[in-house]
């Protein structure tokens, strides 16, 4: 993991990217990594700006890393 700039999530390798989504805590494309409770909180706040064509996806997806890793975050912020 490499450190994080102000207003922008973590940046992780292809290599890193693509595990993740192996193990289902990204998008089958890499994108949205969610290891941990922080990368969820920011693909909850990058939400809004992810393409229609992959929001029902992503938002299934934050809901399910949210309960797995019992962060609590509120949902709110996913559309229905």
């Amino acid at each position: 993991m490499r450190g994080r700039r102000p207003g922008v999530g973590r940046e992780y390798s292809e290599a890193e990217r693509a595990g993740f989504a192996r193990k289902g805590w990204a998008l089958p494309d890499g994108s949205f990594p969610m290891p941990d409770c922080p990368a969820i909180g920011d693909a909850i706040d990058a939400y809004g700006r992810a393409p229609e064509t992959h929001r029902a996806e992503l938002r299934a997806l934050i809901r399910k890393r949210n309960d797995d890793e019992r962060c609590g975050h509120r949902l709110d912020k996913l559309e229905d």
